[in-house]
């Protein structure tokens, strides 16, 4: 996917880049916790924009974003019926539940520091209105 937006920033070899939310959004229920904010994403900026500038920022399409949001969903969802299993058990048996809950969380925050999608600024246009295309 190919998106236009704004360098804010530049932090080394790479850009922030403010871009609208994709046309894509619009459709998806969790569009209203959004409301449509801008996208905030840090690419590598290999051809030198400076802050300021109107960009076009290749996303390259990653495999792991869909196992990544079955861990982000479907691990809590597990967790509950686990819980619960437990809870008919004893209730003494959720406290097997915290190590569970714990490693949960510590994943989520290894996922934060470690997974980037692959974005790259591939051109600097003349164009100040920002977009985004489906390539």
């Amino acid at each position: 996917m190919i998106v236009k937006g704004n360098v804010y920033k530049i932090s080394g070899n790479y850009a922030h880049v403010k871009t609208p939310r994709p046309k894509a959004c619009e459709s998806c229920s969790n569009y209203a916790i959004c409301s449509g904010k801008d996208v905030d994403m840090k690419v590598l900026n290999s051809i030198g924009a400076k802050i300021g500038d109107t960009v076009e920022v290749e996303i390259s399409e990653d495999k792991r974003v869909m196992y990544i949001m079955a861990y982000i969903f479907l691990i809590p969802i597990a967790l509950i019926f686990i819980g619960y299993g437990l809870y008919t058990i004893s209730v003494l048996g959720l406290l097997a539940l915290m190590p569970m809950i714990a490693a949960y969380i510590i994943g989520l925050y290894l996922l934060n520091k470690k997974f980037n999608l692959k974005s790259e600024i591939i051109r600097i246009t003349d164009d100040d209105s920002v977009e985004c295309n489906k390539d």
